[in-house]
């Protein structure tokens, strides 16, 4: 038995399935999925890190409370939404929620909030997370059209990119990166579009998220130059650059009295790290089962591939942004980040998802998408 052919379908239903609405649902469910498996490994993986021996110094508990040590306790966007929604939500609207929809149910990693406030707060900020992640494909999807990739290759990219957010968390991985990535897309968005009021708008929640997206703006240069003058493009970005320091400022005087200090240095432990060649083959269990650590050698080679492959029909601006974003990312890195988190790389990630889709846009031809021989014969 076979199934007809659709010229036997009614005209009618071959346009709603043909339709622009059918084909965005079709969307929201591809990207549904991948953000729900990126980020499942992530929650699996790392959950909100209560049972992490240092979990008093950037755990959930200590975020909500406002206790955990600097410079954790900067990060506080999804914690002040959580606690919040905890305050104006209707008590039986929040057993509901922690009955039906706590993600502790199914990650080991979460069962370490044992009241029912705490964990309906946590329910919240997972939830945040999670949309930040899923809403973040439509924004990477609509920055690959935007960079000539083919209308396949920007699905596949931000696809692609969500389910290796848990390989990018490696070492560690916290809730608020989800978020962070949103925001530097978004920014990196409404740059290239010269939509610099919401931009300045957009660096209130971003710095409020995490601090360092002042550092990333400058990186935005290349982008604004697109569509503003230089002379307005400098305004716009020393405007935005004032408005992130000076919220950078306020935040840190008020948590000026908590445990930690305002940046951790790291160079001595990162030089120490990759001069070492253990460092390129260590494995940890990601998705459960095992995969790269840190700065693994085959993610080494995954990415020149990609880089090497993507940059060829990568456009001027964008390439401008990456080296600018480099510059700046990697000193910061080699400074402040904990060996190996290659999530600290995240200004990088929003031009690497563009190369994504260029180096797959370089792979497809012709040739590639034709039917197959065997089923162009018919079946017996």
């Amino acid at each position: 038995m076979t199934l007809p052919d659709t010229a036997y379908v009614p005209s009618r239903l071959r346009r709603m399935a043909f339709s622009r609405p059918a084909s965005a649902l079709l969307l929201i469910v591809l990207f549904w999925f991948a953000a729900a498996a990126g980020f499942s490994g992530f929650a699996g993986k790392w959950g909100l890190r209560e049972r992490d021996p240092d979990g008093y110094r950037f755990g959930a508990t200590a975020m909500l409370e406002s206790t955990a040590a600097r410079p954790f306790v900067y990060r506080q966007l999804a914690p002040v939404l959580a606690n919040l929604a905890a305050r104006i939500t209707p008590a039986r609207v929040k057993n509901f929620v922690v009955a039906h929809l706590d993600p502790a149910a199914t990650f080991t990693r979460l069962t370490q909030l044992n009241t029912s406030e705490l964990q309906f707060k946590a329910t919240v900020i997972l939830y945040l997370s999670f949309l930040a992640l899923f809403l973040n494909l439509f924004v990477l999807r609509q920055i690959a059209l935007d960079a000539g990739s083919g209308r396949l290759s920007a699905i596949i990219a931000p696809m692609t990119l969500a389910l290796a957010m848990p390989y990018l968390q490696t070492v560690g991985g916290y809730f608020y990166d989800n978020i962070e990535f949103l925001f530097l897309s978004l920014a990196f968005l409404l740059a290239a579009r010269g939509r610099y009021l919401l931009l300045l708008v957009l660096v209130v929640p971003a710095n409020f998220n995490k601090e360092s997206f002042l550092f990333f703006l400058p990186a935005l240069y290349p982008l604004l130059r697109l569509t503003l003058s230089k002379l307005k493009a400098r305004l716009v970005l020393l405007a935005a650059l004032c408005l992130s320091a000076g919220e950078n400022l306020l935040v840190r005087r008020q948590f000026a009295n908590t445990a930690g200090g305002a940046v951790e240095f790291h160079l001595r432990d990162n030089l120490s790290t990759y001069v070492k060649n253990w460092a390129y083959r260590e494995w940890e269990l990601t998705y459960g089962l095992i995969g790269p650590r840190g700065l693994f050698i085959g993610t080494i080679v995954v990415v020149a591939i990609i880089v090497i492959r993507g940059l060829g029909s990568c456009p001027a601006a964008i390439k401008r942004h990456l080296a600018y974003a480099a510059m700046i990312n990697l000193p910061l890195v080699l400074l402040f980040g904990s060996p190996g988190e290659i999530r600290n790389l995240a200004f990088l990630f929003v031009g690497f998802s563009v190369l994504v889709a260029l180096a797959i846009n370089a792979t497809l031809r012709p040739q590639d998408v034709q039917k197959s021989s065997l089923y162009c014969q018919g079946g017996r």
